[in-house]
């Protein structure tokens, strides 16, 4: 299973309602646990071994203005994954989680407005570019092949660089 969801909403801190912080937190963090323990339970329940893919975001530890909530659960959706892999590994079920950094979609093209908002983005990303759909695609593709049956509790950056750059 990949769980892939993901909601967005920037909000500065100090004006963030309850709700808010809730509905962030419920699409982004409880939906990947009601995905993840209904799939784990039926995997567990039909000896099924596999794979479970958690879509976590470089938001995990890296944070920006008005990205508390989100920042918040997808780091949520870090520990999420490691404490699932550590309880699913008896029933040889491995779980890890794929951080996208920014990729190039329909919602990013929308924030490119010119190219002096398209060249700050990118001086960010050590690679110099956006990543595409297929290369998170070829990453969860490859933590669900026998290749990767022996990670588990990982969460791997897809970001061009971006988590690791200090400037």
């Amino acid at each position: 299973m990949i769980a892939n969801v993901g909601l967005i909403e920037k909000i500065e801190f100090l004006e963030m309602t309850e709700e808010q912080w809730d509905n962030t937190l419920d699409v982004n963090l409880k939906g990947t646990f009601l995905w993840g323990q209904a799939v784990a339970k039926w995997m567990v329940q039909n000896g099924s071994n596999g794979s479970i893919v958690n879509i976590g975001c470089m938001r995990a530890s890296l944070v920006g203005k008005s990205m508390a909530a989100y920042a918040t659960a997808k780091a949520g959706v870090r520990m999420l994954t490691k404490a699932m892999a550590v309880e699913l590994a008896p029933y040889k079920i491995n779980v890890n989680a794929i951080e996208p950094g920014r990729t190039l979609t329909d919602g990013l093209r929308q924030h490119l407005t010119d190219s002096a908002a398209e060249a700050n983005r990118l001086k960010l990303i050590p690679l110099g570019r956006f990543a595409r759909a297929e290369e998170i695609a070829a990453t969860a593709l490859f933590l669900i092949s026998e290749e990767a049956k022996y990670i588990t509790g990982a969460s791997i950056p897809v970001d061009g660089g971006y988590s690791i750059a200090k400037d």
